[in-house]
């Protein structure tokens, strides 16, 4: 099996994982002025490489593209859009994708479940789904953490937050 955070990639795909939670965005709506957060795991829906997890009305999907890449996306309202790569409302508008390659073979992951968390894992690495509530927290094989959510992801109308524990 492939690994998704191996040597040279672990760190820049740790924190590109970080990022991807942590730029989607949340429309204004003022229904959703307070701050809401991800609970309990509702449903598990595994496709391949794709772990899509539920929580109330929110979708949290973790992708293992390839063996060097984990995308993490976050939908609150629970419809998964990719705003930043749809072509802009103005055709006359200049194209600015942040994701430009789609063609992956695939990680590899394997998906297994304990009684307190789902673990995606490959032969290298282990990213950790806590159950209730949902956290993500990333190891690699030796179980050394690389970095792990000390709350669970939170969002509001001004965007998502993501809260690490220091020292992970």
């Amino acid at each position: 099996m492939k690994s998704y955070l191996t040597g040279r990639f672990a760190a820049p795909m740790a924190a590109a994982a970080l990022v991807a939670a942590a730029l989607v965005p949340v429309a204004a709506d003022p229904a959703r002025a307070a701050k809401s957060q991800l609970g309990a795991v509702d449903d598990v829906v595994v496709d391949r490489d794709v772990y899509t997890f539920t929580s109330g009305e929110a979708v949290l999907q973790i992708e293992v593209p390839d063996e060097d890449l984990l995308r993490v996306r976050l939908a609150p309202d629970g419809e998964l859009t990719d705003p930043a790569n749809d072509p802009p409302d103005d055709p006359e508008a200049p194209s600015a994708p942040i994701i430009v390659k789609d063609d992956y073979a695939g990680g590899g992951s394997e998906l297994t479940e304990t009684d307190e968390a789902y673990l995606i894992s490959t032969d290298s690495s282990v990213l950790t789904v806590t159950k209730d509530p949902i956290t993500l927290a990333m190891s690699d094989a030796s179980g050394t953490v690389l970095w792990r959510e000390s709350e669970p992801l939170r969002w509001d109308s001004d965007g998502t937050t993501q809260t690490l524990e220091q020292g992970a």
